[in-house]
C-alpha cells in the first residue's frame, strides 16, 4: 500500500486504498497535498439565489395555506402535504455549497513521476481524475493575495458561451505546486517512455475479430503494420452510463459499438464501425500540437480532440473519444510525437522572412538603406 503520510498526515485507510487502485507498477509518489477551500469559492451564486427565491415563495405559500396573515382565510390547508418536496428541493440548493466544500476539503492532490492524480470522495464511490505529465499540461494559473490559488489543465466550453476549468483548485500554496509540477514535467521530458509495451500491442491485435483485423489492415500503410505504438478500444455508449448515444445507431457514427484507436509514429487512426458497408476511417498526422483540446471525465475517462468543425447547431469534435484512460492516451501521443521528431531530425528555427543578415539580398538591402540615409542627412543603418 502506498504511504504518503510524509505530506498528508491525516490520510485515512480508505484514501490509501483508493490511491493503491490508481497507481501503476513502478509509479512513485513525489508530492501530495490536501486543498483548503473557502466557502465563498464553492458557491454558484446564480443557483444559490434561485434556491433562495424558490424557498421563499414555498414558505409564503405554506403560510398562506395555514391562514397567515391573521384574518386571511384559505381553503387549501388540506394541500399542505404537497409542499415538503418543494421545500426540501430549495433547502438542498441552499446547503449544496457546504456539501461541495466538504467534498473538496476531503480530496487529495497527488503528483507522481508520470501523472497528476485527483482523488475526490463521492456519495457511492470515489472519483479519480488523472492527467499525464506533458509539456502542454498547465493551461493557466490563478493566485490570490494569501498565496492560495488553482492550476488549470483544460477548459470545457458549452453552447451558451459558458466554460468551466478542470484542474487543481484551492491549493494552499499554488507557487510551490507549480514549481513541483514544472520540475516533474522537465524530468519527464528527458526520458519519454512508451505507454504500452510491444507485448501489449501484440496481444491487442491478436484479440481482434476477423472484421476488425480486416479493417485495420486496410487502414494501415504497408510499412506501418510493424510500427504500432499503442492501440485500444473506446468505451461504448452504454458503458458511459447514458442513453443519449442511442439515436446514433441510426446514423453514420455507430457509438454503441467500441471504436478502434491505433497510434503509429506517423498517424493516429480512428476506425468507426458502420451498420452497412465498410468502416469509416479517419487519420491524423502525428505532430506537435495535434491535440487541440482535452476533456476529462470521472474515473480518468476522457477525450483527446484532434479536430473541431463548426456547424449550425454547435461544434463537432473528432479524435480519441470515450477513452477509458485519458492519461495513458496522452502519454502515448506524447511518445509518438517524440519518436516522430527523432525520425525527422530536429529542424532549426525558421528565420524572419527567410533571410539571414549575411545573405546576399540582406546585405544589398542594408547597403541601399545606409546610402539613402546618408544622402538625406539621416543616420544610416
Amino acid at each position: 500500500m502506498a504511504d504518503f503520510s510524509d505530506w498528508v498526515s491525516d490520510a485515512t485507510p480508505r484514501e490509501c486504498a483508493e490511491l493503491g487502485k490508481v497507481l501503476r507498477a513502478g509509479e512513485e509518489l513525489r508530492w501530495a497535498v490536501r486543498p483548503l477551500p473557502r466557502l465563498i469559492d464553492c458557491v454558484r451564486w446564480d443557483m444559490w439565489f434561485f434556491g433562495l427565491v424558490w424557498t421563499f415563495f414555498v414558505c409564503v405559500g405554506a403560510l398562506s395555506m395555514m391562514g397567515w396573515p391573521p384574518g386571511y382565510t384559505s381553503s387549501q390547508a388540506d394541500d399542505l402535504y404537497l409542499l415538503p418536496p418543494f421545500f426540501l428541493a430549495g433547502l438542498v440548493i441552499l446547503l449544496w455549497p457546504l456539501v461541495k466544500r466538504w467534498r473538496v476539503r476531503h480530496s487529495l492532490y497527488i503528483f507522481t513521476q508520470r501523472r497528476v492524480i485527483l482523488l475526490e470522495p463521492g456519495f457511492k464511490a470515489w472519483r479519480h481524475y488523472l492527467w499525464a505529465l506533458n509539456r502542454d499540461l498547465l493551461l493557466m494559473r490563478r493566485i490570490d493575495a494569501d498565496g492560495r490559488g488553482s492550476l488549470f489543465f483544460s477548459r470545457e466550453y458549452f453552447l451558451d458561451a459558458r466554460y468551466a476549468h478542470d484542474g487543481l483548485g484551492s491549493l494552499p500554496d499554488v507557487r510551490e505546486a507549480e514549481e513541483r509540477l514544472l520540475k516533474l514535467i522537465s524530468e519527464r521530458r528527458k526520458q519519454p517512455q512508451p505507454a504500452k509495451s510491444g507485448k501489449h500491442v501484440e496481444d491487442f491485435v491478436n484479440n481482434l475479430t476477423a472484421r476488425e483485423r480486416e479493417e485495420l489492415n486496410n487502414a494501415l500503410f504497408p510499412d506501418e503494420a510493424d510500427d504500432i505504438l499503442w492501440a485500444t478500444r473506446s468505451l461504448a455508449g452504454l458503458q458511459l452510463g447514458g442513453w443519449k448515444d442511442l439515436p446514433h445507431i441510426f446514423t453514420g457514427d455507430h457509438h454503441l459499438c467500441p471504436q478502434l484507436y491505433v497510434l503509429t509514429p506517423r498517424r493516429a487512426l480512428l476506425l468507426q464501425p458502420q451498420l452497412v458497408g465498410a468502416w469509416k476511417t479517419r487519420a491524423y498526422r502525428v505532430q506537435r500540437g495535434m491535440v487541440l483540446r482535452k476533456r476529462l471525465r470521472e474515473q480518468g475517462r476522457g477525450d483527446l480532440i484532434f479536430a473541431e468543425v463548426q456547424g449550425k447547431n454547435g461544434s463537432f469534435y473528432y479524435g480519441f473519444m470515450n477513452l477509458a484512460d485519458m492519461a495513458e492516451a496522452e502519454q502515448a501521443v506524447e511518445c509518438a510525437v517524440a519518436q516522430r521528431n527523432r525520425m525527422q531530425g530536429v529542424r532549426p528555427p525558421a528565420k524572419p522572412c527567410g533571410l539571414s543578415r549575411d545573405s546576399q539580398p540582406a546585405r544589398h538591402f542594408l547597403q541601399v538603406t545606409r546610402a539613402e540615409g546618408e544622402g538625406t542627412g539621416g543616420t544610416g543603418g
